[in-house]
């Protein structure tokens, strides 16, 4: 199981990140057609991931969003300025790193604009068993852009993505009654489902790496603050913005973003307790800094999440099958 750890020092929560977990098992295969397997040529999309990879590389050195340009868009530039952000105001954390192969096989959610492409690396990560890339192209006329990037869980299920022909405008031009459910919906009830903890009328397969990490973080948090207070998850979608490409079968694979909340409260009235490591410092705008936890205090991270979407009538339950490195964007004191 991959892991997701956070730093505590003393009653102290820190960011998340997806660690080794790289291991033989099933990924996604990419599946070439005809129909549209010429709407990004492999010598081009080495020329796009090249250019776009020095682009991050040269963002990362200075910590600069704006030296990102129009490149990077989507979950992934919220993500790199939380994490410019911090790395800013700690003086020791670095942005998440990953690689752009150019030498992957691309496929795209149809011919028409706007565009969805994706290029699944089948390499294992020190993450993950490979990685997802998201690009977009809203018109002809626009490049492409780097949407999100994604780590690939262990064991995810048979399936192949494949080129697809749409005719109708939209990232997903799609029927939600062709599939197990409406994938407008799934974000937001996957939301649902790991903020109860119970699986609810949306089926899913149960103890995926996202959900297993955020619940040991609250636990282990909670360990950590002595029986002074309490952490508690909570998920939420910011957007309905998707992106998805189809797979063999008749399903999706469906990425979007999700927010997660991890929230301090103290249970004891007559207590002093604070919070350092990445929270503090965020908190406080310093490396060393603090927050007292007086009033509840809200830690919320980012995660760009991948999902495959069976067709309708599917025995198969929707699976989670990647998702980013959390990153810290906010620290928020009740009251």
């Amino acid at each position: 199981m991959c892991k997701i750890r956070f730093g505590l020092a003393v009653v102290v929560a820190g960011t998340m990140f997806l660690s080794g977990c790289a291991q033989e098992a099933g990924v996604p295969q990419v599946q070439k057609t005809d129909i549209v397997s010429n709407i990004l040529p492999q010598g081009k999309y080495a020329e796009l991931a090249t250019a776009v990879s020095a682009t991050i590389e040269q963002a990362d050195q200075s910590r600069d969003t704006a030296a990102l340009g129009e490149r990077i868009t989507g979950p992934l530039r919220i993500q790199r300025e939380a994490e410019y952000n911090l790395a800013t105001i700690t003086e020791t954390t670095v942005p998440t790193s990953f690689t752009l192969d150019s030498k992957e096989v691309t496929v795209s959610s149809g011919t028409d604009f706007p565009r969805t492409m994706m290029a699944i690396d089948k390499t294992n990560t020190a993450r993950g068993i490979g990685t997802i890339a998201v690009w977009q192209q809203p018109t002809a006329r626009q490049n492409y852009s780097l949407w999100a990037v994604l780590d690939m869980f262990p064991s995810p299920p048979k399936i192949e993505i494949i080129n697809k022909q749409n005719d109708d405008q939209g990232y997903l031009a799609t029927q939600a009654g062709e599939y197990l459910v409406d994938p407008a919906a799934v974000l937001d009830a996957y939301a649902t489902y790991a903020t109860n903890r119970a699986v609810g009328d949306v089926p899913f397969k149960t103890g995926d790496p996202l959900y297993q990490e955020t619940e040991k973080q609250a636990q282990d948090l909670t360990s950590a603050l002595n029986g002074l207070g309490n952490a508690a998850t909570s998920f939420s979608v910011p957007n309905k913005d998707i992106r998805a490409v189809s797979t063999k079968d008749g399903g999706l694979l469906v990425v979007g973003e999700l927010r997660y909340d991890m929230t301090v409260t103290r249970t004891k009235d007559t207590a002093k307790l604070k919070l350092g490591s990445f929270i503090g410092a965020l908190a406080s705008g310093t490396k060393d800094g603090v927050i007292e936890v007086d009033n509840p205090v809200v830690a919320q991270y980012a995660t760009s999440v991948a999902f495959y979407l069976p067709p309708k009538g599917s025995e198969v339950p929707i699976q989670l099958i990647g998702a980013s490195v959390p990153a810290l964007i906010s620290v928020v004191k009740a009251g």
